[in-house]
């Protein structure tokens, strides 16, 4: 039984690589290889976790990397370069596989389960599902002028989900008071930021770097406080390069 459930990933990768691969070469297929994506991943989900995890768990853990997929067809859409597509299919199918992997190891072989193994792909993760949707968002916002109140608001509703679920799986056990004013800072600072990128001349690959760079700033600090962690050199060192990004942004912005 463990073996078809390992076997399943492996089958379930090279499918998925083959959507992806699908997306690029066929986008009039689009909805179509969406559902397919979705669809083939609630069925490696079902095989591989079964009955090892609750229903809430499952849900949890399969509307994470839904987000993660859908996030990445929409990158896929907005890449102009085909080496750029090539690179970012290969590097997305191996990002689900790794996840599977993760969760297999976690469930079965306890023993070779690195701890803070899913911890940390939950952490980079969601900073890469935040930078692939603003790219895919501010893409959208320039070649077809996407209502910018609905692109800040759909960006800072996603941050709140995938800061949300870095609370959850870093399982920090305080009051919903607690949870409720860091995730509402959290929601006002990245809706005004994601308001604030559209003005600035920069393409949507760089607008979407920095969201995700303020992003892991406001995710890191939110967890060291939870966590009553601070480590103050640690903090100050990221508040520095971030605002370093943003010098650097505003140097090599033309301002026309």
């Amino acid at each position: 039984m463990l073996f078809f459930k390992k076997f399943s990933i492996y089958l379930f990768s090279l499918a998925n690589l083959s959507l992806f691969y699908l997306l690029f070469k066929r986008p009039a297929y689009m909805p179509h290889l969406i559902l397919g994506c979705g669809g083939l991943l609630l069925l490696t989900h079902l095989v591989v976790i079964g009955r090892k995890m609750s229903t809430k768990e499952f849900l949890l853990f399969f509307g994470f990397v839904l987000i993660l997929t859908l996030s990445a067809i929409l990158f896929l859409l907005v890449i102009e370069n085909i080496w750029l597509k090539g690179i970012s299919i290969i590097i997305l199918a191996g990002l689900d596989f790794l996840y599977l992997q993760l969760i297999f190891s976690y469930l079965y072989s306890p023993h070779r389960y690195q701890p803070f193994s899913l911890v940390n792909f939950f952490n980079y993760s969601s900073l890469l599902s935040l930078f692939f949707t603003a790219c895919g968002l501010y893409a959208l916002q320039i070649f077809l002028t996407l209502n910018f109140w609905l692109l800040a608001g759909i960006l800072a509703g996603l941050s709140l989900i995938l800061i949300w679920y870095n609370f959850w799986i870093n399982k920090i056990e305080k009051p919903k008071t607690t949870y409720f004013k860091y995730l509402a800072i959290v929601l006002f600072l990245t809706f005004q930021l994601a308001v604030l990128l559209i003005w600035w001349p920069i393409n949507y690959y760089l607008r979407g770097f920095l969201l995700a760079a303020f992003y892991y700033l406001f995710n890191n600090l939110s967890l060291a406080h939870l966590k009553s962690n601070i480590n103050k050199k640690s903090n100050l060192i990221q508040i520095v390069g971030i605002l370093i990004l943003v010098i650097i942004s505003l140097i090599t912005t033309r301002w026309m």
